[in-house]
């Protein structure tokens, strides 16, 4: 619900991703060898999944603000394909 009643939503779609961002790049400057800070980098995953959870409603709530209830479902499959294009 935090994306569909914020203000805000392009906001905190780019925070989550600078957030994102910045985890993986500490998750490869603290790893350790052996796990000697496994519990650290759980911790650092478990952010990560927090902050990457908010980012499917944020495109869905963008979307859905800008072509409607009615043009919902031909957008999002329309997003969807896209993102897997650029990722093959």
């Amino acid at each position: 619900y935090l994306m569909d009643y914020s203000d805000r939503k392009v906001s905190l779609l780019g925070a989550a991703a600078v957030g994102t961002t910045l985890l993986t790049i500490a998750t490869a400057l603290f790893a350790q060898d052996y796990g000697a800070n496994l519990s650290f980098m759980i911790f650092i995953k478990f952010l990560q999944g927090a902050l990457t959870a908010l980012i499917p409603p944020g495109l869905n709530s963008i979307t859905q603000g800008i072509v409607g209830s009615v043009g919902m479902t031909s957008q999002v499959s329309m997003n969807e394909m896209m993102n897997h294009l650029g990722t093959a």
